[in-house]
C-alpha cells in the first residue's frame, strides 16, 4: 500500500507590500536570471542590462556581484564572460543531449523485443534523473517522463546506479533517509543486501518498490569502468512472470553492453557531467 505524503501548507505570510514572501522570492530570482541572460549577449554591458530590464544600475551590479560569488559570471579584462561554474552546467547539458540520442536505438530495441517501455537514466546527486524513453505501444504500460526525477534506493534503474555509486554517497543516501514509497520500497538492511547482489549480477530488479503496480529491470553502463547510466525496461507486475523476467534480464544487460561499446568507440567519459563511480567504487 502506497503511503501518502502530507503536503506542505503554502507560504502566505504576507509582506508590507501585499506580496507573499515566496512570491516576492520568485520574483527576485527571476530578475536575476534575467539579468543573467542579458549578461550573456554580446557585448555584456551592465548599463544595457539595466536598460533593456528598466531597473537601477545598482540593482544589476548587486546581481552581477552575486553571479560572480557563485561563479557563474566572471570578469576580465573589464568585460564579464561565463563562469566555470555556467560553463559547467553547459556542458553537463550538452552531455546529457549526446548520450540520449546515442542510447535511442538500443532503447528501441529494447522495446522491439520485450514490448515493455525502456528507459535512460543516470544519476545526479542523490537522485536519478530520466534523460529519455521509448515507450511501448501497448495499452497498459509504463511512463517515466525525461526529467522526472526519482530517489537512489527505489526502483531497479536508480539501485543500479547507486550500486557503483562512491561508499561516502551511499551511506549520504541512507543517512537522508529512506522514505517509503510503497511497503516494498527497501530499508537501510535490505538495501544494501540488494546493492552487493547488484555489483555481483550486474543486473537489478524491483517490484513495487516505487509504484505498487509496476517491476522493472536495469543494468549500469560503464565506459572504461566509469559509471555512465542505466538502462531499465519497466511495466506492469502482472507482466513480469518468471519467463518474461529471464529474458529482460538477458536483453537488459545485453544492451548494457552494447550501450557501453558505443560510448568506449566514442571515448566517452562521465566526468564531464560530475558522474563519479564505476566498477570498483563500492565494496562487493
Amino acid at each position: 500500500m502506497t503511503r501518502a505524503r502530507t503536503a506542505e501548507a503554502p507560504d502566505r505570510r504576507v509582506r508590507s507590500d501585499g506580496h507573499s514572501e515566496s512570491q516576492a522570492l520568485s520574483a527576485t530570482f527571476a530578475r536575476g536570471l534575467e539579468v543573467l541572460a542579458v549578461m550573456m549577449e554580446e557585448p555584456p554591458r551592465v548599463d544595457a542590462a539595466a536598460e533593456r530590464l528598466h531597473v537601477p544600475l545598482s540593482t544589476v551590479y548587486r546581481y552581477v556581484r552575486t553571479a560572480k560569488a557563485l561563479g557563474f559570471l566572471e570578469e576580465r579584462d573589464g568585460r564579464y564572460v561565463p563562469g566555470l561554474r555556467l560553463l559547467h552546467l553547459a556542458r553537463r547539458e550538452h552531455w546529457h543531449e549526446r548520450l540520449a540520442a546515442l542510447a535511442q536505438p538500443v532503447l528501441q530495441a529494447l522495446v522491439r523485443d520485450l514490448h515493455e517501455s525502456a528507459f535512460l537514466l543516470v544519476r545526479e546527486g542523490t537522485r536519478a534523473v530520466c534523460l529519455t524513453s521509448v515507450e511501448t505501444p501497448r495499452a497498459v504500460r509504463l511512463s517515466f517522463d525525461p526529467g522526472s526525477v526519482r530517489p537512489l534506493y527505489a526502483g531497479a534503474s536508480a539501485k543500479a546506479l547507486l550500486a557503483f555509486a562512491p561508499p561516502a554517497l551511499i551511506e549520504d543516501v541512507i543517512r537522508r533517509g529512506l522514505e517509503p514509497l510503497t511497503d516494498r520500497t527497501p530499508d537501510a538492511h535490505a538495501l544494501l543486501e540488494q546493492l552487493a547482489e547488484i555489483r555481483r549480477e550486474g543486473v537489478a530488479v524491483s517490484t513495487a518498490e516505487l509504484d505498487p503496480d509496476a517491476s522493472a529491470v536495469a543494468a549500469p553502463v560503464f565506459a572504461d569502468d566509469e559509471l555512465i547510466c542505466a538502462l531499465s525496461v519497466a511495466g506492469p507486475a502482472s507482466r513480469f512472470r518468471a519467463e518474461h523476467l529471464a529474458a529482460a534480464r538477458v536483453e537488459v544487460a545485453n544492451a548494457g553492453r552494447a550501450l557501453a561499446q558505443m560510448l568506449e568507440r566514442k571515448h566517452w567519459s562521465g566526468s564531464s557531467a560530475g558522474q563519479k563511480g564505476g566498477r570498483g567504487s563500492s565494496k562487493s
